[in-house]
C-alpha cells in the first residue's frame, strides 16, 4: 500500500532560515562533547534509511556549540515521493525551557535550519535561524550527519548544562500531523520519554573547573530473559572518587531507584533485581545519564505430557498478569485460554483433544514479550 503524505509549511509565519545548497560532503563530523555520544539509538529501528537515527551529540569542537545527528545513511532527500520536507531535529532542555535546532531538507537537498521551542502539542514553534552543514551528501550506503549551530555565542557560562537531549525525524505530514519516522532514544513518536545524557556546555568549551563534575554514563544489557538481577556500570566524569550516584528504574507501574558510590576511577556498578521491561538512568551532582530500556524476554513452562481433559498448570517468568492461550502448533484459534497471575495459570484442555500443542504467554500492558511453550504432547 503507497502511503500518500500532504506537505504543508510547518508554523505559520514561520521566520526565514539560512538556505545552503549544494554542500560538498564534509569530511568528519565534530566531536562529541566528553567522547561520547550523549544518544545512543539502534540501527533499523526508523523506516526510512535517511531518517533512521543512529547517535547524537552536542560538540564545542568548533569553539561554539553545536548539534551533531547521525544517520544510517546520508542521502539528502525526502523519501516519500509526495514529501517536500525532510525534517532532522535536536530537542533539549536549557535554563528550564524545551527548545530545538532543526533541518529541513527539500527534494533539491538544499537545506535550512532554525531553532525555536519544543511542545508536545505544537512541535515546533521556530523563533529564528541557524546554520548547519550536511555530511556525506548523496552517499548511498555510508551514514550522514547533520551539524547545527546552538542558537547563542560563546564564551557561555562554566555551569550552563544541556539536560536530556533527543532526536526526532519525520518525513512529511499528513493533514498537518508529522510523519514521525524515528525518535532516538525510544521508538517513533514524540510521546517516548526516553532521552540522552546532560552535558556542561562549559566543558566542551574549555570553561569547567577542574573538580566539577561535566557528566554521567550509564550502561545496561538490551534485554533478560525472565526475573532476575542486571548488571549496570557507569562513570561519573570530571569529579573525584567516592560520589553518590542514584540509579532510577522506571517500568510500567512502578519506579525505583539504588544507591551507589563511584570508585577513585569515577567508575560505579550496580545490580538491581528487574521483573519487567525497564529503562534505567543514573545521576549524580546535578547530572543524569541518558535512559537505557532494557527488554523482558519471557519464559512459559508445561509439563512435557498432559492427559486430554486434565488440567494444564503452567508457569511463566517473569511472573507478571497476562493470558496464556492453548494452540495447536501454526494455529492462531486458541483451543483454551486463562489468566495468568503471579507467574501461573491453569488450563482446562478438552477431552477430546489429542496431539501436540504449545502454550503462548502474553504479558498484560506490554510489560514483557510474549512467549511460546516447547511442544507438548496430550495423550
Amino acid at each position: 500500500m503507497v502511503l500518500l503524505i500532504r506537505a504543508r509549511v510547518w508554523v505559520a509565519g514561520l521566520v526565514s532560515v539560512a538556505v545552503v545548497a549544494g554542500l560538498a560532503p564534509a569530511a568528519t563530523a565534530p566531536s562529541p562533547c566528553g567522547g561520547a555520544a550523549q544518544v545512543a539509538d539502534p540501527v533499523g529501528d526508523g523506516h526510512h534509511r535517511n531518517s533512521d537515527v543512529t547517535g547524537a551529540w552536542i560538540s564545542g569542537a568548533a569553539g561554539r556549540l553545536q548539534a551533531v545527528i547521525r544517520l544510517r545513511t546520508g542521502m539528502w532527500s525526502p523519501a516519500h515521493d509526495d514529501s517536500e520536507v525532510l525534517g532532522i531535529a535536536m530537542v533539549y532542555d536549557l535554563d528550564g525551557v524545551t527548545r530545538y535546532v532543526r533541518a529541513r531538507v527539500g527534494r533539491s537537498g538544499s537545506a535550512s535550519y532554525d531553532a525555536g521551542t519544543w511542545s508536545a502539542t505544537g512541535y515546533f514553534t521556530s523563533t529564528g535561524s541557524t546554520t548547519g552543514a550536511l555530511a556525506n551528501d548523496q552517499g548511498e550506503g555510508s551514514a550522514g550527519t547533520v551539524t547545527i549551530d546552538l542558537p547563542g555565542d560563546p564564551p557561555v557560562r562554566a555551569d550552563t548544562v544541556i539536560r536530556g537531549p533527543w532526536v526526532i525525524t519525520y518525513d512529511g505530514d499528513d493533514g498537518g500531523a508529522p510523519h514521525w519516522v524515528d525518535r532516538a532514544p525510544g521508538g517513533t513518536g514524540p510521546q517516548e520519554s526516553a532521552v540522552g545524557a546532560d552535558v556542561q556546555a562549559g566543558a566542551c568549551l574549555g570553561f569547567a573547573r577542574g573538580d566539577a563534575i561535566t557528566g554521567v554514563s550509564l550502561e545496561a544489557p538490551a534485554s533478560r530473559r525472565g526475573a532476575g538481577r542486571v548488571a549496570l556500570q557507569g562513570f561519573v566524569a570530571g569529579a573525584p572518587g567516592a560520589t553518590p550516584v542514584t540509579i532510577t528504574i522506571t517500568g510500567a507501574r512502578s519506579v525505583s531507584t539504588v544507591s551507589v558510590t563511584s570508585g577513585p576511577d569515577g567508575t560505579f556498578t550496580a545490580s538491581p533485581r528487574i521483573g519487567e521491561a525497564v529503562s534505567v538512568r543514573a545521576s549524580a551532582g546535578g547530572f543524569a545519564s541518558g535512559s537505557r530500556s532494557i527488554r523482558m524476554r519471557s519464559s512459559v513452562l508445561a509439563p512435557r505430557v498432559i492427559v486430554a481433559g486434565a488440567r494444564a498448570r503452567i508457569r511463566t517468568d517473569p511472573p507478571l498478569p497476562g493470558r496464556v492461550l492453548a494452540l495447536r502448533p501454526g494455529d492462531f484459534r486458541p483451543l483454551s485460554a486463562g489468566p495468568a497471575r503471579a507467574g501461573r495459570a491453569t488450563l482446562a484442555l478438552p477431552a477430546a483433544t489429542r496431539g501436540r500443542l504449545q502454550f503462548v504467554f502474553i504479558p498484560a500492558g506490554a510489560r514483557a514479550e510474549r512467549a511460546t511453550s516447547r511442544t507438548i504432547i496430550i495423550r
